[in-house]
């Protein structure tokens, strides 16, 4: 008697964590849905290959962050734009970067 109880506890346990593991699964792959969604919008209007790498790297980035959070679908969007900002102060200090040292090359040849 005192074993079918234990036997059903375990089974019971079993189950709650299946559905959680299920239940997490499909929030990861709304996130993932939400992600894409997210990036395809935002491709339109991005330039080059470069910044779409970057863009999807911190999208990526993102999601992960998001997941972790108890209303993750909430956070992404937010989460993105702010990644979105660092990736543009980024190529936009690259830039700079690179128009400096073309005028230094030109002043030294």
């Amino acid at each position: 008697m005192k074993s079918d109880i234990r036997t059903d506890r375990i089974a019971r346990c079993g189950d709650q964590q299946e559905i959680r593991r299920q239940a997490k699964a499909a929030q990861a792959a709304a996130v993932e849905r939400l992600k894409a969604s997210l990036l395809r919008r935002r491709s339109t209007t991005q330039g080059n290959g470069g910044e779409r790498e970057l863009l999807t790297r911190a999208a990526t980035e993102a999601a992960a962050l998001a997941l972790t959070t108890k209303y993750p679908l909430l956070v992404l969007p937010e989460l993105l734009m702010e990644k979105e900002w660092a990736v543009r102060g980024y190529l936009k200090r690259q830039a700079e970067v690179r128009e400096k040292t073309q005028e230094w090359m030109s002043l030294a040849a």
